[in-house]
């Protein structure tokens, strides 16, 4: 049966569709969920549910880093300064569905270098948070 490959993911982001240079990228959905207890039942009565938060990783060769993002940050300013920016993912593989994952009004947050003896390649890791992510759009 057919899977859906890292190598048929195409990424679009700050202006680069497809967006070459992406190592790795990871992202997390989270909601706050409580159980609501009342008098007289040991089982919870109901769920609450509270705010969500929407984080990931990207993972850029530091040489795209410099050209694609760094590039478009002012002078004076770092890419911490950036303005929110959407990234959109296409997953696409021979005889499925091609499926489209989008993040809204990305920031990043953090950003740290990363290398190793192996490859030889220098990494620029960006921590980054958005206002929803959107699945299977």
């Amino acid at each position: 049966m057919p899977e859906y490959n890292v190598n048929n993911i195409q990424v679009s982001m700050l202006g680069e569709s497809p967006f070459y240079g992406i190592k790795e990228m990871t992202y997390d959905m989270e909601q706050e969920k409580t159980h609501v207890h009342v008098v007289g039942k040991a089982q919870p009565h109901t769920t609450q549910y509270g705010n969500k938060k929407f984080t990931g990783k990207i993972t850029v060769v530091h040489s795209d880093f410099v050209s694609k993002i760094q590039s478009k940050v002012p002078k004076g300013l770092s890419v911490l300064d950036l303005a929110p920016f959407d990234v959109s993912i296409v997953y696409l593989g021979n005889g499925l569905v091609a499926t489209t994952d989008k993040w809204l009004k990305v920031e990043i947050t953090k950003t740290a270098k990363k290398f190793a003896s192996g490859d030889g390649v220098e990494s620029i890791e960006m921590e980054v948070i958005m206002t929803d992510i959107q699945e299977g759009v």
